[in-house]
């Protein structure tokens, strides 16, 4: 029998914590001002490497729940809402480095959570937003 506290360590959940700090390393080193030079990397290299990982450990934990057996409602939730809050962050930091474009990256962030809000109301409820979609992008990528 699994009880809540097997389902905090599933290793798909332990890979979706890595997510959440790769996310915040990613916007830690791309604050302005900071050029501290790691590993021979600038700021914003380090930002793109922690981010870039992020979004591949994002595909990874999918895989590693289906493999392992390892889905929870909790893990599909702690997906969720990393994916929806690390696109919010960056895009808002986005923002305060490229002032100029702030309308257009707002856009994005009303675009991002919008379609997903959509994507799951159409899959119904009890779903997951992915079973059952008739989306070609998001059978592939499943």
């Amino acid at each position: 029998m699994t009880t809540s506290s097997d389902v905090l360590l599933f290793i798909p959940n332990l890979i979706g914590y890595a997510r959440v700090a790769l996310t915040l390393l990613s916007y830690y080193f791309m604050l302005p001002g900071d050029t501290e030079v790691i590993f021979g990397l600038q700021g914003w290299h380090l930002t793109l490497v922690c981010y870039s990982l992020s979004f591949i450990a994002d595909a990874i934990d999918g895989m590693a729940a289906r493999y392992f057996r390892q889905s929870s409602d909790y893990g599909a939730v702690l997906d969720m809402v990393t994916d929806r809050c690390s696109t919010a962050g960056f895009l808002l930091l986005l923002s305060h480095v490229y002032p100029e474009y702030k309308l257009f990256l707002t856009g994005l962030l009303v675009l991002d959570i919008s379609s997903h809000w959509f994507q799951m109301k159409q899959t119904g409820d009890g779903e997951h937003h992915k079973k059952g979609n008739k989306n070609f992008i998001v059978k592939v990528c499943d």
